[in-house]
């Protein structure tokens, strides 16, 4: 289930009052159905992310079902944005709030 990481990522954010999340999902597969999609921006509030939380989320392409997300979350004020390109994300990421680093949830 999605609410589990995303809650581990909220209490790290919130832990080390960070407000940028870096998340690198090119090794994901995702199942959720376009309903679930949704409702993604109420998960995100359920396991503790606040509003002010800016997110770029890594993915191999863009696709329909990816993009769907991003607006769902724009349209509700979350700070979502869908990137291919991890130097992209990054320099989004670096443009809010200057002086926090952003937390990274890749491999390393």
């Amino acid at each position: 289930m999605i609410e589990t990481p995303l809650k581990t990522a909220a209490e790290m954010l919130v832990k080390k009052d960070c407000y940028r999340l870096f998340s690198d999902l090119r090794e994901t597969f995702s199942t959720s159905t376009i309903a679930q999609t949704y409702y993604l921006p109420d998960i995100f509030k359920k396991v503790g992310f606040h509003h002010h939380l800016r997110q770029a989320l890594i993915v191999n392409r863009i696709y329909d079902k990816i993009m769907f997300a991003e607006t769902v979350c724009s349209n509700r004020a979350w700070k979502v944005k869908i990137f291919t390109d991890p130097d992209a994300a990054q320099n989004w990421l670096m443009t809010f709030n200057k002086g926090r680093r952003p937390l990274s949830l890749t491999k390393e």
